[in-house]
């Protein structure tokens, strides 16, 4: 029913924002393509270091699959310094992302898990500790790269250190869809 729902939304959308991760990855391998050359796909964070197993980024997959176009963020998720995020947001990459951002029709997300993190050799030995040890043992999730507690409360204090959409423009997205591989999920997710 998802994937048909998805479908459904990707014949008939023109500006849509994506994340990455294996979740939507197995989505993406098992959509049907059709001609849609009017048809936008936009990376909505930055990448984490190890994501070059996937060969391509998400974006650029769909946008194979459906002959449409895409718009990639050659970021990293996170960033330490904060003026880094704030810099690149001047480069014209940024700015062709930042254009669309504010067009979105549709934003697809998977949640991230505390042990993604763990997984990540990269991000949990430099960033980890730089960003997320004040509050790691209360993260529950990772959403739009934004972490969240149990309550779907977002940390605050890592949102100036992700290299991507901010919530303004998410907020402002119509239809904003959230997928989880598990069935059940009892816990509540941040409003964005």
């Amino acid at each position: 029913m998802l994937r048909k729902k998805l479908q459904d939304y990707l014949e008939t959308h023109h500006n849509i924002g994506i994340t990455w991760g294996t979740t939507l990855l197995d989505i993406v391998n098992h959509l049907h393509g059709v001609e849609r050359p009017d048809l936008n796909f936009v990376q909505l964070v930055g990448m984490p270091i190890n994501a070059s197993i996937r060969k391509n980024p998400l974006v650029q997959r769909l946008a194979e699959k459906f002959d449409a176009n895409f718009v990639s963020l050659p970021l990293p998720l996170y960033a330490k310094n904060k003026d880094f995020v704030q810099k690149s947001q001047a480069e014209p990459f940024y700015q062709l992302a930042k254009e669309y951002y504010q067009n979105l029709d549709l934003v697809i997300s998977g949640i991230g898990t505390p042990e993604a993190l763990e997984d990540d050799r990269f991000l949990n030995k430099r960033y980890k500790s730089a960003l997320f040890d004040n509050f790691y043992q209360q993260i529950d999730g990772f959403i739009f790269g934004r972490p969240y507690d149990f309550h779907g409360q977002i940390f605050q204090e890592t949102v100036d250190h992700i290299c991507g959409i901010n919530e303004q423009d998410l907020r402002q997205v119509p239809i904003r869809l959230v997928v989880e591989k598990t069935a059940l999920n009892l816990k509540p997710l941040p409003v964005l």
